[in-house]
């Protein structure tokens, strides 16, 4: 009897580690990036193809980092904004775009778009540039032969800091003078907000921008916006925003010195991503998805499983008999736990977190899904330690939770 009970002591411990290491992997683990080029730059993919720009030069990557490959032929630089298209490569360096149809094994340049690049897209083979040069002088301009002549599309001369693609539209931020939109790719141009941003992006029904201090969140015509701050470490002396990046319903910005953030549709607070990020991280410029991961660009290249950005994943197509929410584990929690539930049928599921007053902080699925098993990574990072409840919501079907957040 007491072999057997020992036995099982062991099997228990056993799945505890392994439990235990399932959650340790949730979280960022660095690439074999061993380049001292200097400050990273940007990130682009193409097919099977990863890229990143640091300082001079420009790799690529088709084994999620394992081994880097040197690019440069034909840059005299490194590349600031990626694009793809087809079988082709674009990357924008100064005043110049360069161009690559074998992979980024060679690169040809454009002609000179007269100012500083700062934002670059491909649309139905022809390139779209944003320019600024001096704090004042600046537009938006076009090329329809791979970059040999280049045609104005702007109304005016403007210091443009950013431009998107959002559909067919163009979105362009044109300095303190507000946020421009074209429908016809450049014929007219109309002011859908009447202060500027820095940098401007997309994500469902929403544009997100950044000026010096604040984050707005606006509806898609630009009739309204909201400042949301919330969770970002904006008061520290050493805040600095890199970057927004736009994937599966959610926002997520790269900062400087406080590293990686995302923001649902429906939320009101930035959610920290950092678990596993060293001190490195604090050059955090850039961030993509490819492969099922997401890449970080610092003074190394960091990866993690997208599964444990994106919070949400299924885990069983089986259609169970009926909806079912589980109780999180591990309970207490610090930082992060996971909850599993079920939806019997295809419907809107909802799951949401409250503070023991009963506030809503945190909106964790609002979507429509089909049958299955799910599992979310919850993140208690902005939170301070207490009760929550979570409480989920699909047609008829109500169920609370109780957990405890202790740090």
């Amino acid at each position: 009897m007491k072999k057997i009970i020992y036995s099982l002591r062991i099997l228990f411990f056993g799945i505890i580690m392994i439990i235990h290491s399932e959650y340790l992997s949730a979280q960022w683990s660095p690439t074999n990036w061993n380049f001292g080029d200097g400050t990273f730059k940007s990130f682009g993919t193409s097919g099977s193809y990863l890229y990143a720009s640091a300082g001079s030069n420009v790799y690529k990557t088709t084994d999620n980092g394992n081994n880097w490959i040197n690019t440069n032929n034909g840059l005299t630089g490194g590349i600031s904004y990626f694009a793809a298209s087809g079988s082709k490569i674009y990357g924008a360096s100064g005043s110049y775009v360069y161009i690559s149809t074998n992979n980024g094994n060679n690169w040809s340049q454009s002609s000179s778009t007269g100012w500083t690049i700062t934002s670059l897209f491909v649309y139905s083979n022809d390139i779209f540039i944003s320019m600024a040069y001096s704090g004042a002088m600046g537009g938006i301009r076009k090329s329809t032969d791979n970059g040999q002549t280049w045609t104005d599309i702007s109304t005016v001369n403007r210091y443009v800091t950013c431009m998107i693609l959002d559909g067919e539209n163009i979105l362009a931020c044109a300095g303190s003078s507000g946020i421009y939109r074209t429908q016809d790719f450049g014929v007219n141009w109309t002011r859908i907000r009447d202060f500027g941003a820095e940098k401007i992006a997309v994500s469902d029904s929403n544009i997100y921008t950044y000026s010096p201090g604040v984050f707005h969140r606006g509806t898609r015509n630009g009739t309204s916006w909201n400042i949301i701050n919330n969770g970002l470490p904006m008061q520290d002396p050493g805040f600095v925003f890199e970057s927004f990046y736009s994937y599966q319903s959610r926002m997520y910005v790269s900062c400087r010195y406080s590293g990686i953030y995302s923001i649902a549709a429906s939320d009101s607070i930035w959610i920290s991503r950092n678990q596993g990020l060293n001190t490195a991280i604090t050059e955090c410029k850039a961030i993509i998805a490819h492969n099922n991961l997401m890449f970080a660009g610092s003074q190394i290249v960091y990866k993690r499983l997208l599964s444990d950005i994106i919070s949400v994943r299924q885990i069983s197509s089986g259609t169970p008999s009926d909806y079912l929410l589980e109780q999180n584990y591990p309970n207490p929690f610090n930082p992060e736990t996971k909850i599993i539930y079920q939806v019997g049928k295809n419907s809107l599921v909802t799951i949401k977190v409250y503070d023991i007053t009963g506030r809503e902080t945190d909106v964790l699925v609002n979507e429509i899904q089909s049958p299955g098993t799910y599992e979310i990574l919850f993140n208690g990072d902005n939170y301070s330690s207490g009760i929550y409840y979570y409480k989920m919501t699909s047609g008829n079907y109500t169920e609370v939770k109780k957990m405890f957040l202790l740090k």
